[in-house]
């Protein structure tokens, strides 16, 4: 599509800039003067171009980009156009689940509701799927259900006063999610031996970015559980801590640079919140800034602000 499109090439050539200049460019129009705005049919190249330019404005300075970065009434209606075709193959449902990542980056870094709009449909049967047997379908479709799921533990979440119906619904769709994920996204290496983070090693990107958020919702729809929720309370993976420790586990052990999504790095966040321990508070910060090594994405604004909520944490702990 890129060699047909001036403006999917301007959009694409940008991002590539970007990446490797690693922030000395301008968010100007881009290296062939493509300007964003656009009018008449929203077309899939229209909608394309537009997440390219999201995620290079994201990269280029991501603190800046999550603390800025507002959809736009362009954007919006770019999304809604797509939104139906979410669980569709093609173009379109890539392009509007690349949306869904970059909402769940700005929503879990900020403490705040995804502003992206989820599919209103059913869930796909994931029984069905499990026994799908093409490998990429099956894993692409299961990728895109976890980042659903936790952009709906999100919106639970934020909504204290939601029924326990809407709670008990994602809770155990991502319950049937994990039980039901292919081997592509199960562990090589899960161990918990040691007094750190438990570590886990996956075999691919897909796997380390599906897990990684399946925790973080859980960990989400944990901390708003309604007291009439009848669990195994006996069960450690009902414990909001035994979520965060897994999420910790999982990034600290992440060593690819091809890997790291910006939504993981809020995710980490999440997790690094909730940490006590002054030597997980070590830990995490080390591994935070060995992300911003391997990747070149600078989160100094957060770090920040994590050192003081553990400051106001153990000063209520005094």
């Amino acid at each position: 599509m890129a060699m047909g499109s001036e403006g999917v090439m301007g959009a694409l050539l940008g991002l590539s800039e970007v990446c490797v200049l690693r922030g000395a460019v301008s968010g100007g129009p881009g290296v062939v003067g493509y300007e964003r705005e656009y009018d008449g049919v929203l077309t899939s190249e229209v909608a394309l171009m537009e997440v390219l330019w999201e995620v290079k404005d994201l990269v280029v300075d991501v603190s800046r980009g999550w603390t800025k970065r507002t959809i736009t009434g362009g954007k919006t209606r770019v999304v809604e156009s797509l939104v139906h075709r979410a669980f569709s193959p093609g173009i379109e449902g890539s392009v509007y689940w690349l949306f869904v990542r970059l909402g769940l980056s700005v929503a879990l870094a900020n403490d705040e509701p995804i502003q992206v709009q989820l599919p209103l449909c059913s869930m796909p049967d994931l029984s069905t799927l499990s026994r799908m047997e093409s490998v990429q379908n099956k894993t692409r479709t299961y990728a895109h259900i976890i980042l659903w799921l936790c952009g709906n533990a999100l919106m639970v979440y934020h909504h204290q006063h939601a029924a326990p119906r809407q709670w008990l619904e994602v809770f155990e769709h991502l319950d049937q999610w994990y039980h039901l994920r292919p081997t592509e996204f199960q562990p090589m290496v899960d161990s918990t031996d040691g007094p750190g983070f438990p570590l886990l090693l996956f075999v691919n990107g897909a796997g380390i970015l599906c897990n990684q958020l399946y925790h973080t919702a859980m960990l989400l729809l944990l901390q708003c559980k309604p007291r009439t929720a009848l669990l195994n309370l006996q069960s450690p993976t009902l414990s909001p801590l035994w979520h965060a420790q897994r999420i910790c586990g999982i990034a600290m052990n992440n060593d690819r640079r091809e890997s790291w999504d910006p939504c993981l790095i809020a995710s980490f966040l999440v997790a690094a919140r909730r940490m006590t321990h002054e030597a997980q508070q070590t830990e995490i910060l080390q591994g935070l800034e060995r992300v911003g090594v391997i990747t070149g994405w600078r989160v100094d604004e957060y770090l920040m602000q994590l050192r003081e909520d553990w400051s106001l944490m153990g000063s209520a702990h005094v």
